[in-house]
Parts: C-alpha cells; sequence; structure tokens
C-alpha cells in the first residue's frame, strides 16, 4: 500500500511532468483504479489486466496463477504491440511482467 500512497500523491501534486509521466505509468500497470478518468489507458488497463494480477495475487504460487500470467503477458504485449513493428515492452509493463512471474511461479 506504501508504493500505492505515494503514487497517489503524486499524481495529485506532481512536482514536474517528468515525475507525473513516470507515475502515471506505474500506475497504469500496477493501480489503473487510481488513475483519472479521463485517462485513456485507463479503461483498457482495468479490463485487460487488473483482474488478471488480482486473481494471480489471490492465489500465488500455483497452475492456475501461471495461467493466468500467460494470459497477462499476452494482453500487455497486444496493448504494448499492436502492429509487430518495434516489437517491445515499456520498463514499466515489462517491470510488472518480471514481478507476476515471480508471483505465480509455482
Amino acid at each position: 500500500m506504501q508504493l500505492k500512497n505515494q503514487i497517489i500523491a503524486i499524481l495529485n501534486s506532481p512536482k514536474n511532468e517528468d515525475e507525473e509521466t513516470k507515475a502515471s505509468n506505474i500506475a497504469l500497470y500496477l493501480f489503473p483504479e487510481i488513475l483519472p478518468n479521463e485517462n485513456f489507458e485507463k479503461q483498457a488497463a482495468l479490463e485487460l489486466w487488473a483482474p488478471l494480477e488480482a486473481e494471480i495475487e489471490q492465489k500465488p504460487r500455483s497452475a492456475k496463477a501461471r495461467m493466468l500470467f500467460e494470459e497477462l503477458t499476452s494482453n500487455i504485449w497486444n496493448y504494448e504491440n499492436p502492429k509487430i513493428t518495434n516489437a517491445g515492452l515499456s520498463i514499466y509493463a515489462a517491470e510488472t511482467l518480471k514481478l507476476y512471474h515471480a508471483i505465480s511461479s509455482p
């Protein structure tokens, strides 16, 4: 909760644009519910990966969590790479996948 609270504080009163961008990107992958409603990526996050992350957290290190992680990975890759050109992940997406890989590994 400490990270989430820090991100909320930054989004409410950012010191500069760079800080706000970083906080928004962290929120997108870990806490999309705290993003402002006008954030165009919020709905995608709430539909495509937030529910999977919540399920993985409820049943960590299980076969089901591993299956959910594979779907999470696919959804994030497809979101970040709608056209296969210049395929790759943002650092925020990559770090999120590392985190959930660890949580979901049996």
